[in-house]
């Protein structure tokens, strides 16, 4: 493939600021099979080159390096819906799970059944992701209260209303934000007033999940 060359003064040594971009190597080897190390093209010509290679939107930097910043990921493809169903936690906990290697999700849909033990309290749970840090940076509240002796079924559903159902039956719909979950990081529930009595089950999660470049 023949890339444009860049302006001459950027030839002879380190590009004039504003003179060009440098391409991103593994990314661009990635998207058209060929290496790219070294190549500068000029910056009006960025735009045009990011919409022919659309699906490798980190593919041209400001750094000199080429490279993504180290805090980036960058999801490959359409990905594809999985389901996930991790084991009920201990007796009294919420649950957690993290997001394996090598992949990134979006959530399409969490459900999850709370039992209440006979302590009288307000259980009120929450959605939230956590860094490997274990700092929290996207928490999702639910509109689901239990009490004593109660279970309740709640469902963060991507692109819903939250809603509860009719009188007599304890179930919550909750809306799921179009976020993205990187390797590594934790989804969990974190439920106000839980008792030592109180049981999270029938855990399941359906995330699109796609390999990281």
């Amino acid at each position: 493939m023949q890339l444009p060359r860049p302006p001459a003064e950027s030839l002879g040594g380190a590009p004039r600021r504003g003179a060009g971009v440098r391409l991103n190597p593994a990314a661009l080897e990635r998207a058209i099979g060929e290496s790219g190390a070294g190549v500068m093209v000029p910056r009006d010509l960025a735009p045009a080159i990011v919409l022919t290679l659309g699906a490798e939107q980190f593919l041209l930097g400001n750094t000199q390096d080429g490279g993504a910043p180290a805090d980036s990921f960058t999801p490959v493809g359409v990905g594809r819906v999985r389901t996930v169903a991790p084991a009920n936690p201990t007796v009294g906990t919420d649950w957690s799970i993290v997001v394996p290697a090598g992949v990134t999700w979006q959530l399409e849909s969490v459900f999850a059944r709370l039992t209440c033990s006979a302590t009288v309290a307000n259980r009120v749970p929450r959605l939230v992701i956590r860094d490997p840090q274990s700092v929290t940076w996207v928490f999702m509240p639910s509109n689901a209260t239990l009490t004593a002796s109660q279970a309740g079924d709640i469902q963060w559903l991507k692109a819903s209303n939250d809603r509860q159902a009719p009188a007599g039956l304890l179930e919550w719909l909750v809306n799921l934000p179009p976020v993205f979950v990187p390797s590594g990081w934790t989804l969990l529930t974190i439920t106000n007033a839980l008792a030592a009595g109180d049981q999270w089950s029938s855990i399941k999660l359906m995330p699109r999940e796609f390999p990281v470049g």
